[in-house]
């Protein structure tokens, strides 16, 4: 019994995974160059008295291009996309022991996120998803990517 709800719970894991692609792929040019990763952001949502949580598909390449897309539980509509390069954030940092990502732009306006390593239950929340190698492989790009590229003025 255990083998087959473990069988039956990489089964999802491995069509989540693919409804990632399918939806990235549908949106974004040269897909197939991006690595993908699921995340999650909260707010606090004054009208209901509760945090929201928001899907987030995360397509990073090592040109420096992070999108993120806003997406559901079922990985099937896209909210929105906002394309991150060196040249459009104030400032990126990660704070370890909140596990959260997050990105300043010039307008005080900051995207937060936080990956999601293992999620078992499905609820009405996160789509059920395992990813440790790729939260590894993200943080490693994360860190470089917030380094912004210092500008080198030559003086006469």
């Amino acid at each position: 019994m255990l083998f087959k709800k473990r069988k039956l719970r990489n089964n999802k894991i491995e069509e989540n995974k693919f409804k990632m692609r399918r939806l990235f792929s549908k949106e974004i040019d040269d897909s197939d160059t991006y690595n993908l990763i699921l995340a999650y952001s909260t707010f606090f949502n004054p009208k209901i008295k509760d945090y929201t949580y928001n899907n987030l598909i995360l397509g990073y390449k090592n040109d420096d291009t992070l999108v993120v897309m806003e997406t559901n539980k079922e990985l099937s509509d896209v909210y929105s996309i906002r394309v991150i390069d060196k040249n459009s954030f104030k400032k990126a940092s990660y704070n370890i022991s909140q596990e959260l990502f997050k990105i300043y732009f010039s307008n005080k306006e900051c995207l937060k996120f936080t990956l999601i390593e293992k999620n078992y239950i499905d609820v009405d929340l996160l789509p059920l998803i395992e990813q440790e190698i790729e939260v590894d492989e993200f943080k490693d790009f994360f860190f470089e990517f917030r380094i912004k590229p210092h500008i080198h003025i030559k003086r006469k």
